[in-house]
């Protein structure tokens, strides 16, 4: 037996599926194809939409058939770069210990003191939000 109203259910979710397709299939696009050939790139598949780049390349490997890790092995071995590396990794851990290590006691002092104080601070804790929004904004007017 049919529920009643389980036809409008199934028209209502393919309505919100093809809705959501659109972003996906540009997402799918513009982003997953490019990182898929930029794998394919750096494992030496020097062919099809990958050909113009490995023609004005240096130091590009070719695969012979099967992947090469060359690429990889040029980049672990390289010494400037595993100090780049190793200063990047660096610069994470400690931001993400004081970042989590202000969080901790701005929270802990929202949830036990409050008063004005806690107020602004409660206000300034969705300015991260933000963030993101104004560096895409200014990239856009400073790159268009």
């Amino acid at each position: 037996m049919v529920r009643p109203g389980a036809a409008r259910a199934a028209a209502g979710r393919t309505r919100g599926l093809l809705m959501a397709l659109p972003p996906i299939v540009l997402i799918a696009l513009f982003i997953g194809v490019p990182i898929v050939l930029a794998l394919g790139f750096s494992l030496g598949f020097t062919g099809g939409l990958n050909r113009t780049i490995a023609l004005i390349g240096q130091n590009v490997h070719e695969a012979n058939g099967s992947p090469t890790f060359g690429a990889y092995a040029d980049m672990f071995t390289n010494p400037r770069f595993l100090g780049d590396l190793l200063v990047t990794v660096v610069v994470t851990v400690v931001s993400t210990v004081v970042v989590i290590l202000l969080a901790v006691g701005i929270g802990l002092y929202l949830k036990f003191a409050g008063g004005i104080i806690g107020k602004v601070l409660s206000a300034l804790a969705v300015v991260p939000l933000f963030i993101s929004v104004v560096i895409a904004s200014w990239a856009i007017l400073g790159f268009y």
